[in-house]
């Protein structure tokens, strides 16, 4: 599922909420969504990545939607165009996913009563000659040239994405809080002074007192360090 940054985190909160979420056209997600219980009006269906980004930046309240949810190959696809402002989470809601048909295979595929065997055996040799192609793929350092070509690199992304938030992130975003803050502090200052003055009063003179003795008590422990150190001089031999 792709959703805007610091947003959607939870199938569930879109439920709830009674969103537009999105889905690619011509995908089975659509079937899926209405499965999962999102509700068919809600749904809306694009082409593009274009179309993708365009959406989600309107949101579900400006003829958008709130998130995207398809297959994961085409969502890091998106992400290697748009990672700097969507993201992809919630929960990965497993499929059937794809399959081989002995049909492909005509030379093993036209048994008969008489080559049962012959024809389980070749199919098992297909199957793990597929099975060996794919792990040498999927492991090697072919696969991560593909990944890295049509995806991206993601470690730069994330990169580039710290970055990007150490630099939204700093004393100018929040002046407006501390300004409200401050006058918030000094309008109920002033607003218990004019209405309790005696009481004020009261406290301000308690804060002189409490000023004044320990102004008293440092000039009192300066005046002993003094005392301390000309006794030791004069005991020095």
């Amino acid at each position: 599922m792709l959703s805007s940054m610091l947003t959607v985190s939870d199938v569930t909160e879109l439920q709830t909420k009674g969103v537009y979420v999105g889905y690619r056209n011509g995908s089975f997600v659509a079937e899926l969504l209405q499965e999962m219980n999102f509700e068919r009006h809600r749904l809306r269906n694009y082409s593009t990545v274009a179309e993708y980004a365009d959406a989600l930046s309107k949101g579900s309240d400006n003829g958008g939607v709130a998130a995207f949810f398809d297959e994961i190959p085409y969502l890091k696809f998106f992400l290697s165009k748009h990672c700097l402002d969507y993201t992809m989470v919630g929960p990965t809601q497993q499929t059937a996913g794809f399959g081989f048909r002995s049909l492909l295979f005509p030379a093993c595929s036209a048994a008969n009563n008489n080559s049962l065997m012959r024809h389980t055996l070749c199919l098992l040799l297909i199957l793990r000659c597929f099975r060996r192609a794919i792990l040498k793929v999927t492991q090697g350092d072919k696969m991560v040239e593909i990944k890295r070509k049509w995806f991206g690199d993601r470690t730069t992304c994330w990169s580039q994405r710290d970055d990007l938030s150490a630099m939204r992130l700093n004393f100018r975003n929040f002046w407006g809080l501390f300004l409200i803050s401050g006058l918030a502090s000094i309008t109920s200052l002033a607003y218990f002074v004019y209405n309790n003055p005696d009481e004020a009063k009261e406290v301000m003179a308690r804060m002189h007192a409490t000023s004044n003795l320990v102004h008293h008590r440092g000039k009192l422990k300066v005046l002993l360090n003094l005392i301390s150190m000309a006794k030791l001089w004069h005991f020095r031999p």
